[in-house]
């Protein structure tokens, strides 16, 4: 298969492809930033918990970080497994990974408030 072959069956990038995938990285990167903000906060509100005299435990930095570490992970692979696909699968690969994303950030938020 040549190079012009790759071109005609979609199996380059292409500046349309770059577009959905910078506009999902967009909404990964809101994902990101509602992780980053609940390791800002989450740990305030274990100290108002503490203050108030509400038994809190341990902050779990665990859940923290895998919360962080789930929207940039989710791209990549969602951005590898759509790259020689059309551009209406990368759409909807891209789609189906920010769904599990939200479905993961929801868990491990629930799991770190419980």
């Amino acid at each position: 298969m040549t190079e012009t072959d790759n071109v005609r069956t979609g199996r380059r990038l292409g500046w349309a492809g770059l577009a959905v995938a910078l506009l999902f990285a967009l909404f990964f990167a809101y994902d990101l930033w509602e992780a980053i903000q609940n390791a800002i906060e989450l740990p305030k509100l274990y100290a108002q918990l503490e203050a108030v005299g509400l038994p809190a435990g341990d902050v779990p930095w665990l859940l923290i970080a895998v919360g962080i570490a789930i929207p940039p992970l989710a791209y990549v692979v969602a951005f590898v497994a759509g790259r020689r696909h059309t551009l209406a699968m990368k759409a909807l690969i891209f789609l189906l990974a920010l769904v599990a994303v939200a479905a993961l950030s929801l868990s491990v938020n629930a799991l770190a408030v419980a």
